[in-house]
């Protein structure tokens, strides 16, 4: 495992472990939550409970990083940003922070009595300590706007100028009409009868 190995790297120095979600996140998770070490972990919404999907999306409890004032995202979202007044907040990012604890295996097991005094070997549980960080930057989101039409202008450029039987899909092309279609292409030769398909 590579954490182990950075581990021992520092010599068991206290650090923060920083990676994209993958296929460990969960162990790399539970591996550096002891030992005086910590982590951060991209997450995917999609795989969040309900209970927490709906604390990310409501727009209540964010805090401007640079002074900690309480603000909303749609104010965030309609401030005027061309005014002078509004060029630190146009530069800040909004946070807010949810609890987020959820029991994992230890890979150990325990007795439970149960009240008609019967018991039974179980799984134990411990507590992982974990926050959600939910962030929002009205400078990327202008940014995300501007990439996403500009995909959509390609796509549109594509379908209009072009003999679509001829196009090989790349990536580029392929997140341009996925974006405009909502299709789920990937990066193959397309007749033009199977787009028109998808489309």
């Amino acid at each position: 495992m590579k954490t182990m190995n950075i581990t021992k790297m520092f010599k068991n120095k206290q650090f923060i472990y920083c990676s994209d979600e993958g296929l460990g996140s969960l162990n790399i998770r539970k591996y550096n939550s002891m030992g005086g070490r910590a982590f951060i972990v991209t997450q995917s919404i999609k795989k969040l409970s309900n209970k927490l999907q709906e604390a990310v999306f409501n727009d209540y409890a964010f805090q401007r990083l640079s002074n900690d004032a309480p603000i909303a995202i749609k104010f965030m979202k309609e401030f005027h940003r061309f005014e002078k007044d509004n060029l630190t907040l146009y530069n800040d990012i909004i946070y807010k922070i949810l609890d987020a604890d959820s029991a994992v295996d230890v890979g150990l097991y325990e007795e439970k009595v149960f009240k008609n005094r019967k018991s039974k070997m179980v799984k134990s549980k411990a507590v992982l300590k974990q926050k959600i960080i939910v962030t929002f930057s009205r400078k990327m989101m202008e940014y995300q706007r501007h990439i996403r039409n500009a995909q959509i202008e390609r796509a549109k450029n594509i379908l209009y100028t072009r003999n679509v039987a001829d196009i090989k899909y790349g990536s580029q092309v392929c997140t341009s009409l996925n974006g405009v279609f909502d299709l789920v292409l990937d990066k193959k030769y397309y007749l033009s009868k199977d787009l028109n398909k998808k489309i």
